[in-house]
């Protein structure tokens, strides 16, 4: 979240008269007019952004007509925030460029700042963290050389937010309570609002929630006693209920989303409206209320697709190649006014010397002058010449760059919106292939599912069946990641399913034999290089008198661990996969017999999460996983899933995950 230019009722409601301000600092047209209408834009900015927009545009008007410099810099940055609310971040960045560009002019180096903060924020608003901390950076040099307080706080919370979107929680937490000392050192509230709720949203995410609920609350005091942002009351709402839900309370999350959602669509800031919808189609997804579900989920793609447009990272990009032009074309007509000199100076020389001719001795002297001051005149002639011809191809050079550019991005994104269109669906139908929350409850009963896509669709995938007496239940991992892996998760998925539904294979051996013998034959491995095959984890559980059970398991490639009589245990798997490198059609499989009773866990993998590497690129490694399930035996099942994230993303931080990540944690 960044900085928000925040009004009171009070405010509001004198926004359809003349400040007396205005009245007592300027007294005649056009200049009381033009800070009338900004006073107005700039008192209906956070509520009402549209017409906050167009007042705006009538003030711009003015000041361009009447050169204004200052005040036409201060309505391209109203229009600019305006369009920022309202998501049309293509219009926001060109007029946020336009007032940047006459601010230096006028060296009003507050405002300077001011506006790269602005930039900050809109590039954060587009997932573009790099390019956030860069313009935050830029406001804060100037900020500090100048000791303007307001925008130090502003580029310090612009900082703390892209930190905690990379996952830097400590850099984050700096630059936040950075931002709180100063603003509660000058008073300034409509930014403590800001400051506090941002603080609570790190931790949150550290799992620190009452802390998360203090900073919170101290956040709506003050949005209580100032009356002026009304979507930043609808923002912290809505992290409210964020902290509700994660502790289970649904009742009370629900409450707090729906008053945001309708605190955010009484100020129509699109941001606040998809943040709220979100939020509710998450929780009503947890409580299987899918109707409800699908309504939010719909509402919040909708503002979505207008917030997070892909195609406008590339037209800023444009924007800000096209003012790097523009400032290359200044520099153009710069040297053809140097070039104009000089040639008026050599123009005066020239009639300087003819009128100097005293005498015939003399006009020889002045001939040979004026014979050699020619041959000057024309070599300068020529160079200056090359030197436009240069200038002349440079700019047409320029100039068929950019349609390139233009046409290379245009094609791109076309591209891109076809094969994300195609991902997405191929993530729909592996979803839907995918064990549904109501069967694994039916059949497995205490159980949790740790499922984690490196890429949009994955590679990895768990598959669960019931027959007769037995209970069959696999996690397999598949070779590569990504679009490859989910085309081959969907092969074996479907010889799974015939194998023991179809054909009631019910020896966990002889199921992997003829699943490797299904991928052998399928790919065609035997007459091709194809070497594509699976890892995975397989296991049988038998219900027998009292409280035992007996488990039957298989393994290619990949362990079981369980814990029984309170201890840990680790059963491996043989030391070949399904289909793969070793071109054979059949090949045999090792069964494992475990008795067991009720109340034991049982943990089947894939590798993705001991492969999972830290910033150092250093691997989790199991010797890592095998303390954290040792720490989990002492924990109910329903918990143990957020001990395995939270470890993980401890471990992990900002480094990038290498593979896909499944986890089945099923008590017996």
């Amino acid at each position: 979240m960044g900085w928000l230019f925040m009004a009171s009722p009070e405010l509001i409601a004198q926004a359809t008269q003349v400040s007396p301000y205005v009245e007592k600092e300027y007294s005649k047209p056009p200049k009381a007019e033009i800070d009338f209408k900004l006073h107005q834009s700039e008192v209906l900015l956070n509520n009402s952004p549209q017409n906050s927009r167009k007042i705006a545009l009538e003030a711009l008007y003015l000041a361009s007509q009447t050169k204004h410099k200052r005040r036409e810099a201060r309505a391209h940055e109203l229009i600019g925030q305006a369009y920022m609310a309202q998501a049309v971040h293509e219009q926001s960045l060109e007029h946020f460029l336009k007032g940047l560009d006459i601010l230096q002019r006028i060296e009003a180096w507050e405002r300077v700042a001011h506006i790269f903060n602005h930039i900050a924020v809109l590039y954060r608003r587009q997932r573009r963290y790099d390019e956030t901390i860069n313009y935050a950076n830029q406001a804060l040099r100037l900020a500090k050389k100048f000791d303007y307080h307001s925008e130090i706080a502003l580029a310090h919370i612009n900082l703390g937010g892209a930190y905690y979107f990379k996952k830097n929680y400590q850099k984050s937490i700096e630059y936040i309570q950075s931002s709180i000392d100063i603003r509660e050192q000058f008073d300034e509230k409509t930014g403590l609002i800001n400051s506090y709720n941002n603080m609570g949203l790190v931790m949150r995410k550290l799992q620190k929630y009452p802390e998360a609920l203090k900073w919170y609350s101290m956040s709506l005091e003050v949005n209580s006693g100032t009356n002026r942002v009304k979507h930043m009351k609808s923002a912290t709402l809505d992290n409210i209920g964020d902290v509700m839900a994660d502790q289970e309370k649904y009742k009370e999350a629900h409450e707090y989303y729906n008053e945001a959602l309708k605190i955010a669509q009484e100020s129509g800031v699109s941001l606040r409206m998809m943040e709220a919808h979100q939020s509710l189609y998450e929780l009503t997804t947890k409580e299987q209320n899918f109707k409800a579900a699908l309504y939010h989920y719909r509402q919040y793609v909708l503002l979505k697709d207008s917030f997070m447009n892909t195609s406008m990272g590339v037209k800023m990009n444009n924007l800000q190649q096209k003012r790097r032009i523009e400032v290359a074309k200044k520099e153009k007509e710069l040297l053809e006014k140097d070039i104009k000199l000089k040639r008026a100076t050599i123009y005066r020389q020239k009639i300087l010397t003819a009128s100097a001719t005293l005498g015939l001795i003399l006009v020889l002297i002045m001939a040979f002058g004026i014979y050699r001051s020619r041959r000057f005149l024309q070599a300068q002639k020529v160079e200056i010449d090359r030197q436009n011809q240069a200038l002349l191809f440079t700019q047409e050079e320029i100039l068929s760059q950019q349609e390139v550019i233009t046409e290379s991005n245009e094609q791109l994104t076309l591209q891109n919106t076809k094969i994300m269109s195609s991902i997405r669906y191929a993530q729909t139908i592996q979803e839907a292939i995918l064990p549904f929350y109501s069967r694994l409850k039916k059949v497995l009963g205490e159980y949790f599912v740790l499922y984690k896509p490196k890429d949009v669709v994955s590679g990895d995938f768990y598959w669960l069946s019931k027959l007769d007496r037995y209970k069959f239940i696999a996690v397999v991992d598949c070779t590569g990641h990504g679009v490859p892996g989910a085309f081959m998760s969907l092969i074996g998925f479907s010889l799974l399913n015939e194998i023991v539904n179809e054909k009631c294979n019910v020896d966990p051996s002889v199921i992997l034999r003829q699943l490797h013998e299904g991928i052998f034959f399928a790919l065609k491995q035997e007459q091709s290089t194809n070497r594509d095959g699976m890892d995975l984890c397989l296991c049988r559980i038998e219900e027998q008198k009292e409280d035992n059970l007996t488990v039957v398991f298989a393994g290619a490639k990949r362990p079981l661990y369980y814990i029984s009589n309170n201890q840990l245990h680790t059963l491996k798997g043989d030391r070949m996969s399904v289909g793969g490198k070793q071109i054979k059609a059949s090949k045999s499989f090792t069964n494992h017999t475990i008795s067991m009773k009720k109340g034991d866990l049982l943990y089947l993998t894939t590798d993705g999460y001991v492969d999972t590497p830290n910033p150092q690129r250093q691997s989790f490694k199991q010797h890592r996983l095998l303390q954290v399930l040792d720490t989990c035996k002492h924990i109910p099942i329903h918990q143990q899933k957020r001990v395995f994230e939270n470890t993980l993303s401890n471990y992990q931080l900002d480094a990038e995950q290498r593979d896909d990540i499944t986890i089945v944690g099923v008590k017996l």
